[in-house]
């Protein structure tokens, strides 16, 4: 459902006849709930156990994107969908980790967060999808109605697909709160988080939100066009976070390979974004390369894991993960769309796209200054 203000975004600001600014407003919906909750979640993954946890999201998931459907024209319904969304997608990733950190060896535990990873990356190319599902039912709307339902399965899919022994270890309260004041003491998660949020805010800001309708303006494309470039900057993160996943098996300072990521990736941002003048086999070459070096992002997640005791494993992520979602997914992408507006006079140009991603360039700098202060 995050994805959706980028994939239907004329859609919706014709819709509710809003600008660039309400498109942000409308992430920040999600994201400061899915944020704010990332350490009680990840608290109450450890005291539940994944199971219960998954489900509870389900119920929330269903009741915010039906909501959302049905929000008769009312923006504020529709902020409040997207709240509830948020609220429950909060877990999920951490009761992936909880159960990697359950059920299988240390040595293994970077290549099974990969994976992890890669299947959200996965359902965001099916959800590219969606504006060709769309046109063939007729309507924006009728596609996130199907999508609603979707979460009925998912969750029937969590109870009787997970078993209690997934659960099992469990935590008391006071153990809870002594492990997240550890947690907060030790600067290295702080350091993982902040680097992660900063080289991240490429894909919400970005490839999620605005690189579809930059591209249709400084390259020309059809919105199909711009769709299936985007595609292949997906395919770069599958494709670098199975390759990070198994190098990280094999070596142990991993602020190298963070260090070496952003600065791939800040390179070919800038030229993607400030020399709009590449062909079409240039541009799909620098996204895949752009896509590939910000799939090292992915490994702060496996450091946390692995530096976190057992029972502690989705507090640590959640914290680390808080971190990483809360600065570029509400400060950065508002940040962002208001300087479209702020920039623009009613139309938005190439040149006030170029303003308004220099923020995003100035933050995967800063993610690669914060590597050299992490241990290795």
């Amino acid at each position: 459902m995050r994805l959706i203000p980028g994939i239907f975004t004329e859609e919706l600001m014709n819709f509710f006849h809003i600008k660039a600014t309400h498109i942000g407003l409308l992430l920040n919906a999600f994201f400061f709930p899915y944020a704010l909750l990332q350490i009680p979640a990840g608290i109450v993954v450890d005291r539940l156990g994944p199971r219960r946890a998954l489900v509870l999201t389900s119920i929330f998931l269903f009741c915010g994107t039906l909501l959302f459907t049905f929000n008769l024209g009312y923006f504020t319904l529709a902020l409040v969908g997207f709240a509830l969304v948020g609220i429950g997608g909060a877990p999920i990733y951490l009761c992936c980790s909880k159960i990697i950190a359950l059920n299988f060896y240390p040595r293994t535990t970077s290549i099974f967060m990969g994976l992890t990873i890669i299947l959200g990356y996965g359902c965001t190319i099916f959800y590219t999808l969606l504006p060709l599902l769309a046109h063939q039912l007729g309507s924006w709307l009728t596609t996130l109605l199907l999508l609603t339902l979707l979460n009925v399965p998912l969750a029937l899919l969590a109870w009787y697909g997970l078993t209690e022994k997934t659960g099992t270890l469990q935590i008391s309260t006071n153990k809870s709160y002594h492990g997240l004041k550890n947690i907060l003491k030790n600067k290295e998660y702080w350091l993982l988080g902040l680097h992660s949020a900063l080289l991240y805010t490429i894909v919400p800001c970005f490839l999620r939100l605005w690189a579809i309708p930059f591209f249709k303006t400084a390259y020309g494309f059809s919105k199909g066009e711009a769709t299936n470039v985007v595609h292949v900057s997906i395919y770069g993160i599958i494709i670098g976070i199975l390759l990070f996943s198994f190098l990280a098996k094999r070596l142990t300072a991993y602020k190298y390979l963070l260090a070496s990521s952003a600065f791939v990736a800040v390179l070919a941002f800038y030229i993607i974004v400030y020399y709009p003048y590449l062909t079409k086999l240039g541009l799909v070459l620098l996204l895949f390369i752009l896509g590939f070096a910000v799939s090292g992002q992915s490994l702060v997640y496996t450091s946390a894991n692995l530096i976190s005791p057992k029972d502690l494993s989705g507090t640590a992520v959640g914290f680390v993960n808080f971190i990483s979602t809360m600065i570029p997914s509400t400060f950065f992408t508002f940040l962002v769309s208001y300087a479209l507006d702020f920039y623009s006079i009613g139309v938005y140009t190439t040149q006030v796209y170029q303003h308004a991603f220099s923020a995003i360039s100035i933050a995967i700098i800063g993610g690669l200054v914060l590597t050299f202060f992490m241990k290795k």
